[in-house]
């Protein structure tokens, strides 16, 4: 017993000094001098000074490697430092690695680093100048601010500043900066004397970015050429409306922050970004139109946070990201699209907007979202072709047919799903339409789905429709006949108002006791004409030659070998010859042909497959007799090959077209 705990012991002390499997190990630190330090790929970072200097020369070289970068909060609220002088080895630092120094009155950097990184220089209350190299081309958020003793920057190579970068520097009376400054963003001078001394009604920097607004009008328009609006309207409580010209790309931080009286503000075409804050508070607008396309990339957080009377703003389908709060308090936001293009949904993007109803695409991170946080939600609709359509869970609504053709054939699949219903009055009032093609895969048909089509005389509904619903047909009174098929289930009140219309259904079927409860002459499928489409295939086959044997061994084709299939069709009569043919054709754009699609009835079947469909299930061989017409080396060709089934090249004529 004894030796056996001691076994365990061992194992588990052996196990504790293992590293974890995934985890990234943690540099090794060195140690020389007054420094730690780790290596990285170009030399060593710098990540603790253990000295007390008050004038630091920081060392290019330890151990025989050079220093190129500093660590983040290296020398943080070190009250000790005076001066630095920064080796020109060095490229690039952490943040803050100054911040709180309140002692540090001279900085001499090098003249290799390429950035000021964040508030790298924040809270250095001493500081009173500093030269910035020509290497630098950006200056951080909060990089300088609060430092209030800082006279004056000059920034000749610098094309961008971050937000608050000399906020509060409260002695700051000159800043020069040269035409390649195009990127200022929100309170970057905010409270410098610097700034309250511009007076012209629009303060630019740079290259036409435009950092304030001194006007009094209530209407503004921003001079053309405008590249970027920074904090420039940011409790503004005097504007009304804001025109932004079409030069304008960059919405910046705080734009617009608590203009609490603007109304109407346009987003041009060509802006990219609309920054964090940037419409925060805004109480008065009620609607806001993001352009479409692929040129608007980004949202900042709570950009629109706060909107009291914001009650519509589209996302367009460019937008991958909808941020912290970046709708959050709008209680008077209610329908709203998540488009399929976005991939992350903050978990306060909304907060406390108590009345929103999102529409979301399966399968998306919006439809996470709104299941995880119980947000009300509905599929979205999207506009394919001449189709505007629904996705669901199990497939696709067509909600609305908007398209001009006589006639119609609706798809069996749209991208890649399958087209599983008709929608409330999807075809209603469309006075174009004379004839409509339901796919194999339609299972229900919505109310008024073909109400006051003037022209509208066929709808060829194929066997799997379950549902049909209340006034199908109303006020389409050119309606010559209709043909339910006996997979209908359940049918609607009033489906017909049609006086000539011929209505057809299977004798013991639940849509013939349906409809003669209702009224209505219901007649059986013969005095229905066969859909057109067969009879002309049908018509074409006989003319082809093709022996019976060769096609199907179907009870209208004869026994008798040799004998032609149009010798079939008149021998058996046509009336019978219409009835009892089981030719089916899979709509054109369907991938997968599974046995839901087929009648489970029928077991004699001529299937007409399209070269789209890649996948068969051989379920639907279970019990039938299946020959198959399809082009050569189809899927179709490969599976009639495989299972011994007859196999005939589909030619134009054989469909008449």
């Amino acid at each position: 017993m004894k030796k056996f705990i001691v076994s365990i012991i061992c194992i588990l002390l052996f196990v504790s000094i293992l590293p974890v499997m995934g985890q990234d190990e943690a540099p090794e630190t060195f140690s020389s001098g007054d420094w730690d330090y780790i290596e990285n790929k170009d030399g060593i970072t710098l990540t603790k000074y253990k000295g007390s200097e008050t004038d630091l020369v920081i060392p290019g070289e330890l151990d025989g490697k050079i220093v190129t970068q500093l660590e983040k909060e290296l020398f943080m609220n070190n009250m000790n430092l005076v001066s630095v002088v920064m080796p020109d080895s060095i490229t690039s630092t952490g943040a803050n690695v100054f911040n709180g120094c309140a002692a540090l009155k001279d900085v001499q950097l090098s003249t290799k680093l390429k950035a000021i990184n964040t508030g790298l220089f924040r809270y250095c209350i001493s500081l009173e100048q500093i030269m910035i190299p020509f290497t630098v081309t950006s200056i951080n958020g909060f990089a300088f601010s609060d430092c209030i003793q800082l006279k004056e920057i000059i920034l000749l190579s610098i094309t961008s500043i971050g937000e608050s970068a000399f906020d509060n520097c409260m002695s700051l009376t000159n800043v020069v900066v040269s035409g390649k400054l195009t990127t200022v963003h929100g309170r970057a001078f905010r409270d410098t004397p610097w700034l309250d001394a511009q007076t012209d009604e629009f303060v630019m920097m740079g290259k036409d970015v435009l950092i304030k607004y001194n006007g009094t009008d209530t209407d503004v328009e921003i001079p053309y050429g405008t590249t970027m609006i920074s904090s420039a309207f940011e409790e503004n409580y005097r504007i009304e409306s804001v025109t932004i010209p079409e030069t304008v790309n960059n919405i910046g931080q705080y734009a617009f922050r608590e203009a609490v009286n603007l109304q109407n503000v346009n987003i041009p075409e060509y802006a990219t970004t609309i920054g964090a804050n940037a419409f925060n508070g805004c109480r008065s607008l009620t609607e806001i139109e993001l352009p479409e396309g692929y040129v608007f990339k980004s949202l900042g957080g709570s950009a629109f946070r706060n909107n009291t009377q914001l009650s519509k703003i589209n996302i367009p389908a460019s937008i991958t990201n909808l941020p912290d709060g970046v709708f959050a308090d709008c209680p008077a936001l209610t329908d709203f699209i998540i488009p399929a293009s976005v991939t992350t949904v903050h978990k306060n993007a909304f907060l406390n907007s108590q009345n929103i109803h999102l529409y979301v695409t399966p399968g998306t991170d919006g439809e996470r979202f709104a299941k995880e946080f119980e947000i009300p939600y509905d599929y979205s609709l999207q506009s394919v072709d001449d189709f505007i359509i629904k996705p669901e869970e199990e497939g696709i609504q067509i909600v609305r047919y908007t398209g001009k053709l006589f006639d119609v054939e609706v798809p069996a699949e749209i991208n890649g799903e399958r087209v599983i219903s008709i929608g409330t009055a999807a075809f209603q009032n469309n006075n174009q339409v004379k004839r409509v093609i339901l796919p194999l895969t339609i299972q229900s048909i919505g109310d008024w789905a073909f109400s006051y089509m003037e022209d509208l005389e066929y709808v060829q509904i194929n066997g799997n429709v379950k549902k049909i619903g209340d006034n199908v047909f109303t006020g389409s009174d050119a309606l010559k006949e209709i043909k339910l098929p006996e997979t209908v289930e359940e049918i609607g009140t009033e489906p017909f108002s049609s006086p000539s219309a011929t209505i057809c259904a299977a004798p013991e079927s639940a849509a013939y006791a349906a409809l003669q409860a209702m009224g209505y002459t219901v007649q059986a499928y013969d005095a229905c004409s066969p859909d057109e489409e067969l009879l002309t295939l049908w018509a074409e086959l006989n003319g082809m030659e093709i022996t019976a044997e060769e096609i199907c061994d179907c009870s209208i084709c004869s026994e008798t070998p040799g004998e032609s299939a149009d010798d079939a069709l008149t021998n058996s009569g046509s009336d019978a010859a219409a009835s009892d043919i089981n030719i089916i054709r899979i709509p054109d754009g369907l991938s997968e042909l599974t046995v839901d699609l087929l009648p489970a009835e029928a077991k004699e079947l001529i299937l007409i497959i399209p070269a789209s469909v890649e996948t068969i299930d051989e379920k639907i061989l279970d019990g039938r007799t299946i020959s198959i017409i399809s082009d050569s080396g189809t899927a179709a060709e490969s599976f009639a090959t495989a299972n011994g089934l007859k196999f005939v090249v589909q030619v134009n004529t054989l469909l008449g077209e």
